[in-house]
């Protein structure tokens, strides 16, 4: 059985073993100035006033709950619209205002790949129903979409299986 007081003692000793890491200085100041870009701005729109706009094109039955390949392409059309056109304005023009506008912006990467997931999957699955397809398909479908980005910043898709279930 494990408790918290063997686990924070095996961290301890993992820390006190494990070797320093090593910064590099080019991701730190890359990092900083994606947190604090948005308060370089003299003026802009809010956090606030675009997350009204956000909520138009994620909010809809449509996208989520009554979904078809039309509903879809139309949503991911206007996220992207959103994306490019409205959210380059986002000002921050404080501390608390910096983390709702990185909050935002990790929003809209999530919701494009929420719509790309959801427009390659052929079948209904739990909460996520297409009425284009309303039957599951286990046989080409129990897998993992996974996402991520190449270093220049474009989406690679891969696959992975869905572990069994032990009981």
């Amino acid at each position: 059985m494990w408790s918290g007081e063997k686990t924070g003692t095996n961290c301890v000793d993992y820390v006190r073993g494990a070797p320093s890491p090593e910064l590099d200085q080019a991701q730190v100041d890359d990092a900083l100035e994606q947190a604090i870009r948005h308060t370089r701005r003299p003026s802009g729109r809010t956090y606030w006033d675009l997350m009204r706009g956000f909520q138009d094109v994620m909010f809809k039955p449509q996208v989520g709950l009554r979904k078809t390949e039309e509903s879809q392409e139309r949503g991911l059309k206007k996220l992207l619209a959103f994306r490019d056109n409205e959210l380059p304005s986002l000002f921050a023009p404080n501390p608390h205002e910096v983390v709702k506008a990185l909050e935002l912006e990790n929003m809209v990467q999530v919701a494009e790949l929420y719509f790309k997931a959801s427009m390659l999957r052929t079948e209904s699955r739990y909460s996520h129903r297409n009425m284009d397809y309303p039957l599951r398909d286990n046989e080409n479908w129990l897998k993992f979409i996974n996402w991520q980005r190449d270093k220049n910043g474009s989406l690679i898709r891969s696959f992975e299986a869905v572990p069994p279930v032990r009981s």
